[in-house]
């Protein structure tokens, strides 16, 4: 009986510490999803205003040795909600995607 008592709290601490890593998995998760894209509004369309003119000046036409940045800047110019018609075309133009 002692023997039994033994593993159900040996049982009881394991579900407890899988239990706590799990909790913390998942908050850290929440964690970098909001700092992505739960920051302040104004912040996320400045950034995108400033990366989109950016990739105009610096990508639109490419200069010589900026093809992976530009592509990178491209593809982080996609990510944002705020990218419309236009800038979606000049991130696949960028990108060497082909248009839809």
């Amino acid at each position: 009986m002692v023997e039994s008592v033994k593993v159900g709290a040996r049982r009881g601490r394991v579900w407890l510490v899988v239990a706590v890593f799990l909790l913390a998995t998942a908050g850290v998760l929440l964690w970098q999803l909001a700092a992505r894209w739960g920051g302040p509004n104004e912040h996320r369309a400045e950034m995108y205003q400033r990366t989109l003119a950016t990739v105009r000046e610096s990508c639109s036409p490419p200069k010589p040795n900026l093809d992976s940045y530009c592509r990178d800047e491209a593809a982080l110019l996609l990510e944002f909600p705020e990218c419309d018609a236009a800038c979606v075309a000049l991130a696949r133009a960028i990108r060497h995607e082909p248009g839809r």
